[in-house]
């Protein structure tokens, strides 16, 4: 029997919250070249980013995130044991699981 990995929410959550059109506040590139931006819905100012991880749906990178706000919020979610702090044990990062 094939094992599979659970399907992560978070995609469907990220498609819920993201508006058609949004607007990009670049903060940096990386040492791909690759844009690192904050999201963000220009009818209501909500940085789509953030609001992925005050929703449980995403990590932190604190190697690279710098804004306090960040870290507070997914420290009250996972205090919290909302989305995917609800279970039990060390959450594995994308960034550990890439090391593999």
């Amino acid at each position: 029997m094939e094992h599979r990995k659970p399907r992560s929410p978070a995609p469907d959550h990220l498609r819920r919250i993201t508006p058609r059109v949004v607007s990009l506040k670049v903060q940096d590139t990386d040492r791909y070249g690759r844009k690192v931006a904050e999201v963000i819905d220009p009818a209501t100012g909500t940085v789509i980013n953030r609001a992925m991880v005050e929703a449980g749906q995403a990590a932190v990178y604190r190697r690279y995130c710098k804004d306090g706000s960040y870290s507070r919020a997914e420290a009250g979610v996972k205090a919290a044991g909302l989305g995917i702090w609800s279970k039990g044990g060390e959450q594995q990062r994308p960034w550990e699981y890439r090391r593999g």
